[in-house]
């Protein structure tokens, strides 16, 4: 029953998040301030001067909400890129780890680390003006083909790990899988968008049967069949994959590795695990981020 202007004010103020550092440091992010007309950009400005010592950018609703879907697909690029020059790095027996060291000296900056993640943006998303492009026969074959990358990533790792089963002359048919983490995010229990269902399809497809999945927030979150006993899903575990770098899991790695027979590979799909911490126990890791 309210009148747009007449007591409501409309502003888009979309949120550029990169990591975590949104939830970090609020009062550092530059904002993006979608106007529709000069009172209600007036008023977005003033709340948000209480929020950011940022600065704070006016621009047209389009703009806004274009910069951050653009933000989105450069770091999917970005990711992408960086999960191939990892399987290059993997295929020809280079460190990823010092590509990106030396990178980092380039004039032109380095790589991010690759992961098997969740991203802030997926483009084009149908949320986006991206996606609204799409439909109007607007080719965006970069982006499209970076999040192809990107999502192969779970998928990825776990062909590398049936690579580091036949190097212990193990079958993935007769081999016990522990999958640890089902949640997106670390320390959280929602499962959207998360890369353990990509990862679990391509265990299903390369023939592992004996899957073992535990997470200690996604009890009753998720479809899948949950080990509760984190004991027994690790014990005895052929492959064990680190999905979701909960504080649970952090805490128990060494733990968790002394639980493994030697020779067993072990997915580090977040970039967490040491890989020296890995390969003294006499394990196989098996990651892109290091």
């Amino acid at each position: 029953g309210q009148q747009a202007f007449v007591g409501v004010f409309l502003a888009a103020v979309p949120e550029r998040v990169q990591g975590a550092d949104l939830f970090e440091f609020p009062e550092r992010y530059n904002r993006i301030i979608g106007r529709s007309d000069a009172t209600s950009s007036k008023r977005a400005i003033d709340l948000y001067k209480g929020i950011s010592r940022g600065e704070l950018d006016l621009c047209d609703l389009p703009t806004a909400a274009l910069v951050t879907a653009a933000e989105g697909a450069i770091l999917e690029v970005h990711r992408a890129l960086s999960t191939e020059i990892a399987l290059a790095c993997d295929a020809f027996g280079a460190s990823p780890s010092r590509v990106r060291e030396l990178l980092r000296k380039s004039p032109r900056r380095g790589l991010d680390l690759p992961r098997a993640d969740v991203s802030p943006l997926r483009p084009p998303d149908d949320l986006t003006l991206l996606k609204a492009a799409t439909h109007n026969r607007l080719r965006l074959p970069l982006i499209d083909a970076a999040d192809s990358v990107f999502q192969s990533t779970p998928r990825v790792l776990a062909r590398l790990a049936v690579r580091a089963l036949k190097r212990s002359r193990k079958e993935a048919k007769y081999s016990k899988v522990a999958v640890l983490g089902v949640a997106a995010e670390p320390n959280t229990a929602d499962p959207l968008l998360s890369p353990v269902f990509p990862f679990l399809d391509e265990l299903k497809t390369l023939g592992f049967t004996n899957v073992q999945i535990h997470d200690p927030h996604a009890a009753g979150r998720t479809e899948l069949r949950l080990e509760e006993d984190l004991e027994v899903a690790i014990a005895g575990a052929d492959v064990l994959a680190l999905m979701t770098p909960h504080d649970y899991y952090l805490a128990r790695v060494p733990h968790i590795l002394q639980s493994l027979p030697v020779g067993a590979a072990v997915v580090d799909a977040r970039g967490v695990i040491p890989r020296a911490e890995v390969q003294r126990r006499g394990l196989i890791y098996v990651g892109l981020a290091r």
